[in-house]
């Protein structure tokens, strides 16, 4: 179960990922039975791999669920949380969770089996972060 709060905010974003992998989220997320302020995201085409808000009211908190796939590595969350249009963070990164019960070697970005260069990573990212501002704001104005 994972909570972001302090304060109030509008919008957010939240994905997890393996550390240095931008633009590669790791399902699944899930929401809490009756609550109407976050749902799934599918990004990019990947089902419950992000949680976002579904209104542009003022919030204290959102509390959803994340659930590790088999085999899984160290991860981050990464999340962009909006208070307004002019007040918004990106790239909120936690702290890497370690998986110390079974230990997988480094991160592994792939998309369709094919290994990704840092460019096509930090490319993913920049558009990963455009993608949630927008997002974001399109609910807050």
């Amino acid at each position: 179960q994972l909570t972001v709060s302090g304060g109030t905010f509008r919008g957010l974003l939240v994905q997890a990922q393996s550390p240095g992998c931008f633009g590669f989220p790791l399902p699944s997320f899930s929401v809490m039975s009756g609550d109407t302020n976050v749902s799934t995201l599918a990004c990019p085409g990947q089902a419950n791999s992000a949680i976002t808000h579904t209104s542009r009211s003022d919030k204290t908190q959102a509390t959803f669920y994340w659930t590790p796939g088999q085999d899984l590595g160290h991860i981050n969350f990464r999340a962009t949380v909006v208070q307004n249009f002019n007040t918004f963070w990106v790239n909120i990164t936690s702290p890497e969770l370690r998986n110390s019960v079974n230990p997988v070697p480094g991160p592994s970005c792939q998309t369709n089996g094919n290994q990704d260069n840092a460019g096509a990573d930090l490319k993913a990212h920049i558009v990963f972060s455009i993608l949630s501002i927008l997002s974001a704001l399109f609910f807050v104005l």
